[in-house]
């Protein structure tokens, strides 16, 4: 019996290393991921998810640091030989079909909130980008069935009698 209580011992301390061990080697690939410049950088992060890049960080992006990431600057003729510039434009296509590709995904309504949104800007409203499913106001229903009776745009058409509660039915009540 001892010697099968040695045997579960070991087996569990090894287990318990076991894991801590892939925990280590994982944080080292990290580690090691973070210091090479490249799985971190901003442009491999754009490549892998060029829409939620977007979002974060694009938006606030101006117009030449745009360009500078996107890559549109003059071309140099020195900087690269015929088969990088044939590389670099396909991974740009890629990673404009990938953006496509992630906001088909999101959802129709968020094309169309948008296709709204930029509508809106040419009326002059505060804030453009704010899909209009968002600018309900406070305290407003969105199916009229949902509206309490007496809360819809039109007057009540019967007014609902008061119902008092006299001293004799209070009393009862309590009891």
């Amino acid at each position: 019996e001892d010697e099968i209580q040695e045997i579960l011992s070991d087996l569990l301390e090894k287990l318990a290393h076991k894991t801590k061990t892939i925990k280590n080697r994982r944080y080292a690939a990290l580690q090691e991921m973070s210091k090479e410049e490249g799985y971190f950088s901003e442009s491999e992060m754009m490549k892998r998810e060029p829409n939620l890049y977007e979002q974060l960080v694009g938006q606030y992006l101006t117009e030449t640091e745009r360009r500078l990431v996107n890559g549109d600057c003059d071309y140099d003729p020195g900087e690269g030989s015929f088969a990088n510039i044939l590389l670099q434009g396909i991974e740009k296509d890629r990673v404009e079909q990938l953006r496509k590709d992630q906001k088909k995904d999101e959802g129709p309504d968020l094309e169309d909130d948008e296709d709204i949104s930029e509508e809106s800007n040419e009326n002059g409203q505060l804030f453009p980008k704010v899909p209009n499913s968002f600018r309900k106001q406070w305290g407003n229903f969105e199916d009229e069935d949902s509206q309490p009776a007496g809360c819809s745009g039109e007057p009540s058409k019967k007014p609902k009698k008061q119902k008092y509660v006299t001293a004799e039915e209070r009393q009862l009540l309590k009891d």
